[in-house]
């Protein structure tokens, strides 16, 4: 869980509105009417068909055309929020009757609807009287004000206090067909359980089943769908998810967006984009930023949330900047933060994202001062996660502003410690790339290249625990900048070799437990009582790691004695907290095998084949990229040399000259590229080389980066699979089909037609001819149309990880890729790869069905009987061979690639 994501839908500083206007605004009164009393959720509300508390100082009563409603309220509370007229079933909104009362106040909504809203002394007191009294005779005014009463002590006492309330409240309400207040009820139990002094997630969790259960019940009010997608979304982040969070965030927008929740809106648009964020999906969190930040969207946050959400896409954009220092600072949006800022915590808030921000571009003085400004009471509002930036900050201030690194080890040390002791992985991760980072500016590099390996290590766990197709790959891709630089460190110290492996790890390493008989992607493959053990190991390591986080918050006054001690404690609760995470990932993933750099470059080491990678370089002082790194290696040998930014093709043709002229490709039968980013989309094999007189090009293939794995694969048959798709609109597909089974029978091979997933036999090659589609988040959607309505996806194919030992698909955009991230994404081909393919054939783009017919008869028609008889291996380099030959005869066909893993 990332502590910089605050409660916005409830409060503005991860307090609940209640807790921080009464502990720093003064008590209202009639004649301050912009102020709230200590106390606003004293109500009782009389003839409301439907009741809403949308905080404790914005309650909605709503009533059908035809029936009276009263709000009743405590002496002196000002109900001066509004929000716009909305029919959810329930009835008009702020609708109310007029009648005496202490004091009067109108309202007025966006859409320019007017409510009278009485203001009275209640109290729980009054509550018990009028209903004691029979002054209300209707059941249904009697629930409601019942709700009234169990709101006020949810608010004040949590998940135990709904608990509590259940049966004489939740059950009346209940059978008087009320579903607003329970929905409500249900989300404050949940806010308090995520949020209060004293967390409670299995308080919250239940709380969020009540309110899945009338989700599904499908008679309530928006609220509730937005409610139970918010606060599950945020009890994901406590379970310390990266990437479940952004469904339920999305969710959530996308709701209140639809309904005219204008807050609610803005509050999920920003938890939504520090998800993005955090994922490493920048440019997504742009969009969502710039959203949350039209004046529409703005003008409808009451005045105690904005510094919050100000502060949070504040956060969003220093994420992107520690990845990309180029991309513009946040200095307007810190400016709004505290000028808007009304309480310790969001002052303290915008405070440290200030430092962090100048410290970020090298304005150490800057840093220092805002630091410094930082009152005790600001400070004592810091999470733990808040405390490692804070030491992190003072670390680059001490670095850059002329201490020396030995200044700033002290803070590097304590940041460290906090980040291991709080077991936040996303915290020491950018602790290490810190630390790095100042060894780097200090001409420690031996010690830096040692900060960049531990990062590397931290990443990967991070990276596991993303399911892949919610951007796993993207996440990945983000943390370039420190690949760059390890790479470059390497290679000022000679050690070439480490280099190399440093690029193909980062292009490759987090698709390791995607690889055939080392993880399922679809939890349903999980036993039931399973996944339950596994949730509630999760839920008892979160709830035990946010202790600790508490206690880690306060340890910043601690004594270097106590401190001491205090370290030595939380050390075995995180040894205690370690044991937990594996025996989840135990459950849930088992050991996987591990990524082997030899495993790649085994394939190189002889002389007639070589691999060829390339990297993005180390930015320059301005924070730009200044071009390309390429890695050619064979033999023994690794070669590196660099090539200037420009068009990913031009790139390409500057790198394939140089190794020409250089005498690399002489006598060298075959070259495996490794492509990455930009270069995924460039056909390698299809540029203009200049080979020497009397020799032939090398023979291209495309690799994933995994190479061979050690683990054992599924015996394959000595028998093929011609899979005819869906033929509606490819009219050469069935000539294609036939052309295929004649000439795989002329060879000898059992011939099948039919093939599915998890099949116990899986055949030594597969042959499809039919429609592919390509989509989704970096390709995760792409599938065959194996029949009508019948699709075989790559999320299915990977999950069973049983595919055949090769596969040829004349499918349009089966080897497609997403030049954003690191390794291309997702498609149908590297999905059969991941499931144990040893080779598939493929086409990067949509191919006319003529031509792919052509190809499939030209490719077969080369493919001799005698590799057959020696089996996979020999099958594979025979149709290598084969489609090399194929494109330097006839261009057409540059589209298909060779993919290996």
């Amino acid at each position: 869980m990332a502590a910089w994501v605050s409660a916005l839908a409830c409060g503005g500083d991860g307090r609940s509105e209640a807790e921080a206007k009464a502990s720093e605004l003064p008590a209202a009164s009639p004649s301050s009417p912009s102020k709230l009393a200590p106390d606003p959720i004293e109500l009782a509300f009389v003839g409301c068909d439907g009741l809403f508390v949308e905080s404790p100082s914005v309650v909605v009563c709503a009533r059908r055309p035809g029936t009276r409603a009263k709000i009743l309220a405590g002496s002196g509370v000002v109900m001066d929020a509004f929000r716009p007229d909305l029919d959810d079933g329930l009835g008009r909104i702020w609708e109310v009757e007029e009648g005496p009362s202490v004091v009067t106040r109108t309202l007025r909504s966006a859409s320019g609807a007017v409510a009278r809203v009485e203001l009275r002394e209640v109290s729980l007191a009054y509550l018990d009287a009028i209903l004691g009294d029979g002054v209300v005779t209707e059941p249904r005014e009697a629930a409601l004000l019942n709700c009234a009463r169990a709101v006020r002590e949810v608010y004040r006492g949590g998940p135990q206090a709904l608990e509590r309330l259940s049966e004489p409240v939740l059950g009346e309400l209940a059978d008087h067909g009320e579903v607003g207040c329970r929905g409500r009820l249900y989300a404050i139990a949940a806010h308090a359980g995520l949020n209060g002094a004293t967390m409670d997630l299995e308080g919250a969790g239940v709380a969020l089943e009540a309110l899945e259960a009338l989700a599904a019940e499908r008679v309530h009010g928006a609220e509730v769908r937005f409610d139970r997608d918010y606060y599950g979304a945020q009890l994901e982040q406590r379970l310390g998810k990266l990437d479940e969070p952004v469904e339920g965030f999305t969710r959530a927008r996308i709701a209140a967006g639809r309904t005219w929740m204008h807050r609610r809106y803005v509050s999920a648009l920003a938890m939504e984009a520090t998800a993005l964020a955090r994922l490493g999906r920048f440019a997504e969190a742009r969009e969502l930023r710039a959203k949350a930040l039209d004046e529409r969207s703005l003008s409808t946050l009451p005045e105690n949330l904005r510094p919050t959400v100000f502060n949070t896409l504040a956060w969003v954009q220093i994420l992107e900047r520690e990845e990309v220092p180029s991309e513009p600072e946040p200095q307007a949006l810190l400016r709004r933060a505290k000028s808007a800022a009304l309480t310790n915590s969001s002052r303290g808030r915008a405070r440290l994202n200030a430092a962090v921000a100048a410290a970020q571009s090298g304005r150490y003085d800057e840093a220092r001062g805002e630091l410094e400004a930082m009152t005790e009471a600001e400070r004592g509002t810091l999470s733990a996660h808040d405390l490692v930036f804070v030491e992190l900050t003072q670390a680059r201030i001490k670095a850059g502003g002329g201490g020396g690194f030995a200044a700033a080890r002290v803070h590097l040390e304590r940041a460290e410690t906090l980040a291991s002791l709080g077991r936040e992985n996303e915290d020491s991760l950018r602790v290490l790339l810190t630390r790095a980072e100042l060894e780097v500016l200090a001409g420690r590099s031996e010690d830096a290249r040692g900060s960049y390996a531990r990062a590397t290590a931290v990443s990967d766990a991070l990276a596991s625990s993303i399911a892949p197709d919610a951007g796993r790959s993207l996440f990945a891709s983000s943390h370039s900048r420190a690949v760059a630089q390890h790479a470059a460190l390497a290679l000022a110290d000679d050690q070439r070799e480490e280099a190399l492996c440093t690029v193909l790890g980062a292009r490759a390493r987090h698709l390791r437990g995607l690889a055939a008989g080392r993880r399922s992607l679809d939890e349903a493959g999980v036993e039931a009582r399973t996944r339950g053990r596994a949730r509630a190991l999760l839920l008892e390591h979160a709830e035990r790691r946010e202790r600790l986080a508490t206690e880690l918050a306060d340890a910043w006054a601690l004594s270097a004695e106590e401190f001491a001690a205090f370290e030595r404690r939380a050390k075995d609760e995180g040894e205690a907290l370690d044991a937990l995470e594996r025996e989840v990932m135990s459950l849930l993933e088992g050991e996987g095998e591990p990524w082997r750099c030899e495993a790649v470059r085994s394939s190189s080491r002889t002389g007639s084949a070589a691999l060829l990678t390339m990297f993005p370089r180390e930015l320059d002082a301005l924070g730009r990229r200044p071009g390309w790194r390429f890695f050619f290696a064979r033999g023994d040998a690794v070669t590196v040399f660099e090539v200037e930014d420009g068009a990913a093709e031009a790139m390409a043709d500057r790198a394939l000259g140089w190794l020409v002229e250089a005498g690399q490709l002489d006598e060298l039968e075959a070259i495996t590229v490794i492509p990455t980013g930009v270069f995924v989309d460039v056909d390698f094999h299809a540029r203009p080389l200049s080979p020497r007189k009397g020799r032939s090009s090398p023979r291209w293939r495309y690799g994933l980066g995994l190479g061979a794995s050690e683990g054992s694969r599924p015996d394959a048959s000595r028998g093929a699979v011609v899979l005819a798709g869906d033929p509606d609109g490819l009219a050469e597909a069935p000539r294609e089909i036939a052309a295929v089974r004649e000439r795989l029978g002329a060879l000898e091979l059992s011939v099948e037609g039919s093939w599915t997933l998890g099949a116990e036999a899986t055949p030594l090659l597969l042959h499809y001819s039919g429609h592919g589609s390509y989509g989704g988040l970096v390709g995760w959607d792409s599938a065959l149309l194996v029949a009508p309505g019948r699709e075989v996806d790559a999320r299915g194919l990977v999950a069973y990880g049983r595919a055949p030992a090769i596969a040829v698909l004349g499918a349009c955009d089966a080897g497609t890729s997403d030049p954003r991230a690191i390794d291309g994404g997702m498609n149908m081909a590297t999905a059969f790869l991941l499931a144990g393919a040893r080779m598939v054939i493929a086409p990067r783009d949509p191919v006319d069905d003529s031509l792919a017919r052509e190809f499939a008869e030209l490719l077969y028609a080369r493919l001799p009987a005698e590799a057959l008889e020696e089996g996979p291996e020999a099958v594979e380099a025979a149709l290598s061979a084969a489609l090399s030959a194929i494109q330097r005869q006839d261009p057409r066909f540059a589209k298909w690639r060779a993919w290996v893993p």
